[in-house]
């Protein structure tokens, strides 16, 4: 992964969670993307499994941990829930985030 820091664009094709939470803050403060989208970026991935008895139960700090340090494809990630929202035809509802994953797909491809 090229990282801003020596001098490249950050690949958002292979970028841990971990990564993410910087690169998203420093797309924040750029003005490139709101603090909603930014929000979703962060957010973007498991927040936790599923339990024996089918509840939520959030990931062990280990887990997590290796999670956060896994790459992640996160312009795959956001075609995905873009195509999704499409898929539930809710495109048109401004409640959906639809504009707002829009907006970070572009920004993604174009750092």
């Amino acid at each position: 992964m090229i990282s801003a820091a020596s001098g490249g664009a950050p690949d958002f094709t292979h970028m841990s969670r971990s990564q993410m939470m910087g690169a998203a803050s420093g797309l924040y403060q750029s003005g490139k993307i709101s603090l909603e989208q930014m929000g979703k970026l962060e957010m973007m991935g498991p927040l936790g499994k599923v339990g024996p008895n089918g509840q939520f139960q959030a990931f062990t700090d280990e887990e997590r941990a290796s999670l956060d340090s896994q790459p992640v494809d996160y312009v795959d990630q956001t075609k995905q829930v873009i195509n999704a929202i499409e898929q539930r035809g809710d495109a048109t509802n401004p409640l959906s985030g639809y504009q707002d994953w829009q907006q970070i797909l572009l920004t993604l491809q174009e750092v």
